[in-house]
């Protein structure tokens, strides 16, 4: 009887430790995560100390600009501006060489927000003076706010899948393929 009701407690206690295990690393460090779903739908989510997410607004073809209202990076000296850029490869950066060009400008206290500016499709840097991840990488800043340091978490699924417009300019196509078809073989 007290084997089975051991047996018993450990496997409540299990969920209950996994669950204070996985909060405490989700609340560890701050972190951005920024998702490509098309090339033109940008999602973003801020855990930081003041939590936000949402659709970033398009501004151009595969370009994205949207503010964080809290310190995502820190300026270096008060007055100037931090200013930092990242890339993450595109899902076929191996035979493409295009890059998902992140930059974060942080000016003055957190207060004033981080403007975060996403172009994707872009050349890789030819200098390559910028970090680069592999696509779905984490970043982490190496001079952040945070005495636990932000990170950054950018996954392109947009050019993994047709977007809405691709699809329905291919369907467009098919039907007045067929269309055309059927035109020749009635007159056959």
């Amino acid at each position: 009887m007290q084997k089975n009701t051991s047996i018993r407690r450990l496997a409540f206690m299990v969920p209950i430790i996994l669950g204070f295990a996985f909060t405490a690393k989700a609340t560890g460090t701050p972190t951005l995560t920024m998702t490509e779903v098309s090339s033109t739908t940008l999602t973003y989510s801020w855990d930081g100390t003041t939590p936000q997410s949402g659709t970033a607004t398009e501004t151009s073809p595969d370009h994205w600009t949207f503010t964080i209202n809290d310190a995502v990076v820190s300026y270096v000296i008060p007055g100037t501006p931090y200013n930092i850029d990242v890339q993450w490869e595109e899902p076929d950066y191996a035979t493409s060489s295009l890059v998902n060009w992140v930059n974060f400008y942080q000016y003055g206290p957190a207060a004033n927000g981080t403007v975060v500016t996403v172009i994707s499709d872009n050349p890789l840097d030819p200098n390559h003076t910028y970090p680069t991840e592999d696509n779905g990488q984490i970043y982490t800043f190496p001079n952040p706010p945070a005495p636990s340091g932000n990170a950054v978490q950018f996954t392109d699924d947009g050019d993994t899948v047709p977007d809405g417009g691709a699809t329905v300019g291919l369907l467009g196509m098919g039907l007045i393929g067929l269309a055309s078809l059927r035109m020749r073989l009635a007159r056959a």
